[in-house]
């Protein structure tokens, strides 16, 4: 959906008299006038910035990513993490979202993805991982505990993660230009998940015992895929030892 800035014009016509001949017994003469609306459209341009200290191409702060938005705009990667033990948690990957733009811009969805591989180590890492997705947006802001700690938009198997489409269908929030709003990543396996702050983490006193996310939609979409109630999970096992995860986070907007 574009957005389209108005622009209102009023032209009002000038008065004419216009007369034949001489004015006289069987003559006549008509007045005229007219006025003219006149109106400019002009279609908005959307662009979100992304950056993060965790990037691997530069965009590793706001001021980097405006001075080049080509590179910092689209897809961000990220640097690699591990070799990671059979219990891990990575360290949340803080990525931020600028609105460059002229127009506001809507959050609607996220989707995890995973590149997929017939390798039987990374089969087994991909089953046994699992994610956690954490956030926050301007409309936090004067809500407790919401307005520092953002919200956990899902956590559990990485699995069920890919196989939900979208992963989590988010409250449209609108970004307007000049706001930001941020997102982080942790993968895990055989822990507990840290506290959710404003440095990352997923262990959320928004969450419901046994649920998946501070949303009751999500985490009731994630129980129907996961088929139970959100449990710390195993550590990884020998059949999961050398494998690699190519993991993609999908932030969906309208504008």
């Amino acid at each position: 959906m574009k957005l389209f800035k108005l622009r209102n014009i009023a032209m009002i016509g000038a008065m004419s008299i216009a007369g034949t001949g001489l004015i006289g017994v069987g003559a006549h003469a008509v007045f005229t006038t007219s006025s003219v609306s006149a109106q400019t459209i002009s279609a908005g341009t959307p662009q979100v910035l992304l950056w993060s200290s965790d990037s691997s191409n530069g965009c590793n702060s706001l001021a980097a990513a405006k001075g080049d938005p080509n590179d910092c705009s689209g897809t961000l990667p990220l640097k690699a993490v591990g070799p990671v033990g059979s219990t891990f948690e990575t360290p949340a990957s803080i990525v931020y979202m600028y609105n460059n733009g002229n127009i506001p811009v809507t959050e609607t969805s996220i989707q995890i993805g995973v590149t997929p591989s017939n390798n039987s180590a990374d089969i087994a890492l991909f089953n046994q991982a699992n994610v956690c997705i954490h956030s926050w947006d301007p409309s936090a802001i004067g809500s407790s505990p919401a307005a520092t700690q953002g919200w956990v938009e899902a956590r559990g198997p990485l699995s069920a993660a890919v196989a939900l489409n979208p992963t989590v269908v988010e409250n449209p929030v609108i970004i307007q230009p000049g706001s930001e709003l941020w997102y982080s990543m942790d993968f895990y396996a055989g822990t507990a998940v840290t506290p959710a702050t404003t440095d990352g983490g997923c262990a959320s006193n928004l969450i419901a015992a046994g649920g998946y996310s501070d949303g009751t939609y999500t985490s009731a979409a994630w129980y129907a895929q996961v088929g139970h109630s959100y449990v710390t999970p195993d550590s990884l096992n020998n059949f999961a030892e050398g494998g690699t995860l190519a993991t993609t986070f999908t932030y969906n907007y309208t504008a």
